[in-house]
């Protein structure tokens, strides 16, 4: 059986503010609404009530016993709606960042990564967006990325953040036993009579990359695109082909033994990387922890 009020909340902030602000103009100004707006409800409630919530002492309006209590009421129950909100935001599902690497699908250093995010910022967690991999700062662009970790950070926005992470070299991934494995490092030449196993060649700065690091030899014998690291690793592990990864893509499947690695030599044998975010994303201050992060477990192996 439910006992109804006649009390609402309105009018207990309607008390708290007269009693807070000394007076029916303070009061006015604090809620927003006219002088005449305020007098007419506190008249109302307190014909309601069969009360007198306030007195006049001269020019001052002094609470009386009903309305401390209408006043003692209304701090209770914000003490207690402020509790309940903290409790259900406690609740909620953590705010997920969504973060894509240009080019690699090799996630390698996630793990280290998500504990580094959850001792600084426990509400907070990284979501893979793999879909967004051929153009990350396209996913910056639409907002469906939160950063971008990327080679490429041309067509950047005036309001968006770029931090360097490092810079690393390419190798050659090959098989055990290939005939390039006696090599201390691998010219673009040497890789003439090759197949190639390599990312999405779709845009102009990946094609154009691609010309300037063959530039003077014949290129590869032949140019297969595959989309993902780690299918990349197990057709170079069967012996089809080899692949030009960078070093920290390819450290975990060189130190299981799936394949070897070479340096590439050249002057296109390396690139800068970079974590590209919108700066005025409202999660700023996870985003710099996850960059942190980022710069820590992202390093190229030496």
């Amino acid at each position: 059986m439910s006992i109804e009020s006649s009390i609402e909340i309105k009018d207990l902030r309607l008390v708290q503010a007269i009693a807070e602000r000394g007076g029916v103009t303070a009061a006015a100004r604090a809620l927003h609404v006219s002088q005449s707006a305020v007098s007419h409800h506190l008249s109302r409630l307190q014909e309601r009530l069969g009360v007198s919530l306030f007195s006049l002492a001269g020019r001052k309006l002094e609470i009386t016993e009903a309305g401390r209590r209408l006043l003692a009421l209304s701090r209770e129950l914000d003490q207690k709606l402020a509790e309940v909100e903290r409790e259900l935001k406690g609740r909620q599902a953590p705010r997920p960042l969504r973060i894509s690497t240009q080019c690699y699908t090799a996630y390698h250093w996630l793990p280290p990564l998500l504990d580094h995010v959850a001792r600084a910022h426990p509400g907070l967690t990284v979501a893979i967006r793999l879909e967004a991999t051929r153009d990350p700062l396209d996913g910056i662009r639409q907002g469906k990325l939160d950063l971008a970790v990327c080679h490429d950070t041309t067509g950047m926005k005036s309001h968006w953040h770029s931090r360097a992470l490092f810079e690393d070299h390419f190798v050659v991934i090959m098989p055990l036993g290939h005939r390039l494995a006696a090599r201390k490092r691998v010219r673009p030449k040497d890789l003439e009579p090759e197949t190639l196993f390599t990312y999405d060649l779709s845009t102009p700065t990946m094609r154009e990359a691609g010309r300037a690091m063959f530039r003077g030899t014949r290129g590869p014998a032949r140019v297969e695109q595959v989309p993902l690291t780690e299918v990349t690793v197990q057709l170079v592990q069967s012996g089809r082909g080899v692949a030009i990864l960078s070093a920290w893509a390819a450290e975990p499947y060189v130190a299981s033994g799936a394949v070897i690695a070479r340096p590439l030599s050249g002057p296109h044998a390396s690139r800068r990387w970079a974590a590209v975010y919108d700066s005025r994303s409202d999660a700023r201050e996870g985003i710099e922890a996850l960059i942190d992060g980022l710069r820590m477990q992202m390093r190229p192996a030496r």
